[in-house]
């Protein structure tokens, strides 16, 4: 019974529908009838001119670039137990501290309340501004200086032993 309701008023609301396709019918026979214009000359392709690779001369074009310039901080002893380095580091969850030291630029910098800061970007676009002693990148990176065109950190590595080394880093000025 249901279905036999359905069926008489589906039928009652398409028999009022008119369908217009005189002005469909009128469009594709418009469409037909114009002439389009291809150029049937293919272009020539150009001579491409080969590069020997040599590691001495360029970078690898399969390896990412790197942005950050590190200098290792030379250790005379070989780290004990008792030597290792203690990791107390704030524990604070910016998206600063998310980022490693090479996704993270240098923008620029901005003098606030006699203070140099610097400008940086992160992978996901976003500028903050750091200054002396704030942390940056996944190793608890300390800045330890600012300057008008680089930023030098102070990175805590995990080494196998579960000790930590200090490492230098330094994130240079990206002009765009």
């Amino acid at each position: 019974m249901k279905l036999k309701c359905i069926m008489v008023l589906s039928c009652c609301l398409f028999s009022c529908v008119d369908p217009q396709l005189q002005e469909l019918r009128q469009y594709v026979s418009e469409t037909k009838q114009k002439d389009y214009l291809f150029d049937e000359a293919v272009p020539s392709a150009s001579k491409t001119q080969l590069v020997d690779f040599t590691e001495n001369k360029i970078r690898d074009p399969f390896s990412q670039p790197s942005k950050a310039v590190i200098t290792t901080v030379t250790n005379t002893n070989a780290p004990t137990i008792d030597s290792c380095i203690s990791a107390d580091f704030p524990e604070q969850n910016r998206a600063l501290e998310k980022a490693t030291i090479e996704a993270i630029e240098m923008r620029g910098t901005i003098m606030l309340d006699q203070e140099l800061w610097a400008l940086v970007k992160t992978i996901d676009s976003n500028i903050y501004r750091v200054k002396l002693g704030s942390y940056l990148g996944l190793n608890n990176a300390k800045v330890i200086k600012v300057n008008h065109d680089n930023i030098e950190v102070l990175e805590y590595i995990s080494d196998l032993n579960g000790c930590s080394k200090e490492r230098i880093s330094q994130i240079n000025l990206v002009a765009k």
